[in-house]
């Protein structure tokens, strides 16, 4: 056997031909097929998968509670117009109620008048 040999567990013995790359892994005899795979590449490409599978889950939560608190500004705008609209009603509302006060107040206050005028009228009568 020369130095560069190449010398695998079974005992073989390889030449070395000048690409100086190890040789291919193969599975020992006492190793199941399946524990093959228990290696870092399946355990990377199922870590991979899982971390999209999280991060997709991830993205689809918050874009639905993006589009709900775009539904509670729509809904608030909505609110705020119609209580804009409410306040303007009774703000009207209100300003005819003190209106027609207003004129039930004059009326009474000519009434209460043309009563002290024939009151005091009387009373100047019956002074003389």
């Amino acid at each position: 056997m020369q130095q560069d040999d190449l010398q695998y567990p079974c005992g073989q013995v390889r030449r070395c031909t000048g690409n100086h790359q190890p040789p291919a892994t193969i599975a020992s005899a006492g190793e199941t097929w399946w524990r093959q795979w228990l290696g870092p590449v399946v355990a990377a490409a199922v870590i991979s998968v899982l971390v999209i599978a999280l991060v997709t889950v991830g993205v689809a939560g918050f874009n639905s509670l993006k589009g709900d608190v775009r539904n509670l500004k729509s809904d608030m705008r909505e609110m705020g117009t119609m209580l804009g609209r409410q306040i303007e009603m009774l703000k009207l509302d209100s300003k005819a109620r003190l209106r027609e006060d207003i004129k039930d107040l004059k009326a009474d206050n000519r009434s209460l008048n043309d009563k002290l005028d024939r009151l005091l009228e009387g009373f100047l009568a019956s002074r003389t």
